[in-house]
């Protein structure tokens, strides 16, 4: 139910402005991990370490983090790419 969820966030992002994909795609990255983590830890009888929950938490960030800045550069290069088609910028 929460993937049908974030499928819709994601749709009403892409239709509202694209941008809105930058919050809604890490977000499902997140839900999805924890979903997963949720479900493997009542099928475990050996539960993780302290450690090993805060490495994956940070491997977690790690590439929310790199999707952030994959998005950044896509839109820097767009933008250039609309500059030269367009000779001007999309807010003037």
């Amino acid at each position: 139910m929460g993937h049908f969820i974030f499928v819709v966030l994601h749709i009403l992002a892409f239709l509202c402005g694209f941008f809105g994909l930058f919050i809604t795609i890490p977000l499902h990255l997140i839900y999805a991990v924890m979903l997963t983590q949720a479900n493997n830890s009542r099928t475990n009888v050996v539960k993780n370490s302290e450690s090993q929950n805060i490495g994956r938490l940070i491997g977690l960030c790690i590439r929310v983090l790199m999707i952030f800045i994959v998005g950044i550069v896509v839109f820097v290069l767009f933008l250039g790419l609309y500059y030269r088609i367009n000779g001007r910028a999309p807010w003037h």
